[in-house]
């Protein structure tokens, strides 16, 4: 439902926050899982890249209805590359978030 030129805009302002990021002196930042179509929330020509820990639901009845608050890990799948997977060990990087945002993009262009 996205209009062609709002997903090329989008997918570029995401290229360059990633590219930005990388870019940044002193510690090196990787965003790792935070890199994925479901932490990227789209709002007409704008788009955000979150990542939620948890979501948390606060005063909800339970079946026996009592009035509880429950907090729920809350993940989506990342983009891993198979070699990091062939390799339990392997620390998150830029070459990995390369792959990933290479995923991202596909998804959103395509």
């Amino acid at each position: 439902a996205i209009p062609v030129g709002t997903k090329v805009r989008l997918a570029l302002a995401v290229a360059r926050a990633v590219a930005a990021a990388h870019t940044v002196p002193g510690p090196t930042i990787v965003l790792g899982d935070a890199l994925k179509a479901g932490n990227l929330l789209v709002d007409g020509d704008t788009a955000t890249i979150v990542d939620a820990a948890s979501v948390s639901v606060l005063g909800f009845r339970s079946a026996a209805g009592r009035l509880v608050d429950s907090v729920h890990p809350l993940t989506t799948p990342g983009y891993v590359p198979p070699e990091v997977l062939a390799h339990p060990a392997a620390k998150p990087s830029h070459a990995a978030d390369k792959f990933a945002l290479a995923v991202l993009l596909f998804e959103l262009l395509f």
